[in-house]
């Protein structure tokens, strides 16, 4: 069994030592599990701001079973939670996170099921809406990585494991020096823990990346913070710069990102105050660099989260809140910034994501079935599995679209989100060749469609790269595509199916995206060496369509 020393050592020096570390909870409006300060006192909650108005605490990562909905807090027995709790029936992962948090000194102690009432809609939304609050001032979240392999958070491990083989070699066979060489896997962060089954659940990725530290239970214990990455077998630290695959550490670019903030030196708050949110650059020029951070910060975090897997279909943005308000309040933005899993200031890049898998399986076609109840076709949201932007860093972007209006904002807050819409200006184009090299493509996700713009013009075809967020359906041959944006010569769309008519005005679904050479579009986008006074004024004297 793993022994507390290396995580009281940890704990003693990078939290308790820390005079900035306590308590950050005043912001933070909900319940607590007082465990006291030994077994015999008996835990029961307490309401932080009343009754303890800033505790030390920890958190608890972990994945619910059926002994978790047993023991959970219920508007039954919710008074008597505050006066006693039965710990009998309680998952043994409970009992090892208060068994540790004694051990650290720690009175006090956040679970989910415990501090949430899981049958009162209003309360849990409440509570569900302050999960950056409650773990990113944390002074330590606990994670049984191991999730359904393991019970608990402490148990029997490989010694081998922790205890790295070290090979040592006399240098001369005449003399008595040597020389040795410790074996290791550098990638045990990635195996053990990125890997691990916890972190497949989708709630648990905001709970890791807004903890401050975390010490996952494997195989080994794992220490994460913002200044070390240890294990047992590595006390003083994983990382080593020599293998690439500690090169692209997105969890740890993330926790940065959200511990950090914005910089007053670069540039000052991304706005989006335009009533019109205009995209379409009169000029071809860099993007401001907040604008730049923001749209990759949300790369990595999109590409990370989106594989992961959700009870309730509805939750998949809601348990992606709490990272939205951090970096909203980071960036100086609104609430009404952030629509859909997407950002305004961001929108025409954003609006360009793909899925990852190049298949599309029974359950794929299940799952998305379900999400495109809460979520827009145009939010990467709705579709199943890994999802990427297509650009994923700013060089010298165009845009050739313009977002009208605040008639179309989300309603994130809410449980079951409503899908909602967006109001765009654009050039559409719709030709009988690319509908009947659709016709042609049913079942596929990728393949290669050319057309000719104008029949009576010797110009070349114009050839376009489709990926489909499904495969092709029979009714999906009546389909339109909208150029979206272009960057150092390669140039991305929509692929949009019309819906009829809403109001007068044209309604669309996206399909897919395509990508192409921007040169083969240039003559129709009005687009000459990087001038566009031509296509803002045919985009205002456009009619607007909606995207649903």
């Amino acid at each position: 069994m793993p022994t507390p020393s290396l995580l009281v050592r940890y704990a003693n020096g990078f939290i308790l030592a820390s005079p900035s570390t306590p308590l950050a909870m005043k912001v933070y409006s909900g319940r607590c599990l007082d465990i006291g300060e030994n077994a015999n006192y008996g835990a029961h909650l307490v309401d932080v701001g009343t009754d303890t108005p800033y505790p030390r605490y920890i958190t608890l990562s972990y994945r619910w079973t059926a002994e978790t909905k047993r023991t959970s807090l219920r508007v039954e027995n919710t008074e008597q939670f505050y006066i006693s709790i039965p710990d009998n029936d309680w998952p043994q992962i409970y009992k090892d996170a208060v068994s540790i948090a004694y051990q650290l000194g720690v009175r006090y102690i956040w679970i989910d099921s415990l501090c949430i009432v899981q049958d009162n809609e209003e309360d849990w939304v409440e509570q569900a809406s302050q999960m950056d609050q409650i773990y990113s001032n944390g002074a330590l979240n606990l994670a049984g990585v191991e999730a359904q392999r393991e019970t608990g958070l402490i148990f029997e491990r490989i010694p081998l494991r922790v205890a790295p083989c070290v090979l040592t070699q006399s240098t001369v066979e005449a003399d008595t020096s040597s020389e040795s060489w410790i074996c290791y896997r550098p990638d045990d962060v990635r195996k053990a823990v990125d890997r691990a089954p916890l972190y497949g659940r989708g709630w648990t990725y905001q709970e890791r990346m807004l903890s401050k530290r975390t010490v996952h239970f494997a195989d080994q214990v794992f220490w994460e913070c913002g200044c070390l990455h240890a294990s047992e077998a590595f006390p003083l630290g994983t990382d080593d710069p020599l293998h690439p695959e500690v090169l692209d550490d997105a969890p740890l670019r993330v926790k940065t990102e959200l511990k950090s903030g914005i910089p007053s030196t670069e540039g000052g708050p991304v706005q989006a105050s335009n009533p019109q949110w205009r995209l379409g650059n009169s000029s071809q020029s860099p993007e401001p660099p907040n604008l730049h951070r923001l749209h990759r910060i949300w790369c990595s975090i999109v590409r990370c989260y989106s594989p992961t897997r959700l009870t309730h279909a509805a939750d998949r943005l809601f348990a992606l809140k709490g990272i939205s308000k951090v970096l909203a309040r980071s960036y100086g933005l609104s609430a009404n910034d952030y629509l859909t899993g997407l950002w305004k200031p961001c929108l025409a890049q954003q609006l360009l994501w793909s899925r990852e898998s190049d298949t599309y399986t029974p359950e794929d076609e299940v799952i998305a079935s379900d999400l495109q109840s809460y979520f827009p076709s145009w939010s990467w949201a709705c579709c199943p599995g890994e999802t990427r932007f297509v650009y994923c860093f700013y060089g010298f972007l165009q845009t050739f679209i313009t977002l009208d209006g605040d008639d179309n904002v989300s309603n994130e807050d809410a449980r079951s989100p409503i899908p909602t819409h967006l109001t765009i200006r654009g050039r559409l184009i719709a030709r009988q060749e690319i509908q009947h090299q659709f016709s042609s493509a049913r079942g596929r996700q990728a393949f290669i469609v050319t057309f000719k713009l104008d029949e009576e013009v010797n110009d070349a075809p114009v050839e376009i790269h489709v990926e489909m967020d499904r495969p092709v359906r029979d009714q999906e041959s009546q389909v339109e595509i909208l150029p979206v944006m272009s960057e150092m010569g390669h140039l991305c769309g929509l692929v949009l199916i019309p819906q009829g008519l809403k109001g007068g005005s044209q309604v669309y679904k996206r399909a897919g995206i395509f990508h192409c050479e921007a040169k083969a579009l240039e003559r129709f986008l009005c687009v000459d060496m990087g001038i566009t006074e031509k296509l803002e004024d045919v985009l205002d004297a456009s009619a607007p369509f909606f995207l649903l």
